[in-house]
């Protein structure tokens, strides 16, 4: 992805339209904070104009493309959803939680 060449073919984008650019290709608005989140990690291009940071269509949907925007598995992360799963297997069954 060339930076340069989307930036001169209008598709510089603000952090406000950036969130307001996911939304349109996700459904989910993320804050401008994750936003700086995922430039501060490597994961969205990015680059400043003046006082502003700025990015680009093209690096939104190249890492809306790889999955790099999404938090990463996690041992904790698994227990939670299992003990869930397994509560409402239980509450199915007729069975009380425990």
């Amino acid at each position: 992805m060339d930076l340069v060449a989307d930036r001169l073919t209008g598709g510089a984008l603000t952090l406000k339209q950036a969130a307001d650019e996911v939304r349109s290709l996700t459904g989910l608005k993320p804050h401008y904070a994750t936003l700086i989140r995922w430039m501060s990690a490597g994961r969205l291009a990015h680059y400043r104009v003046g006082g502003r940071v700025m990015t680009t269509r093209a690096a939104l949907r190249a890492m809306l493309d790889t999955d790099a925007h999404r938090k990463p598995r996690t041992k904790q992360r698994d227990a939670v959803e299992a003990a869930g799963a397994a509560a409402a297997a239980r509450i199915a069954a007729g069975q009380e939680a425990a």
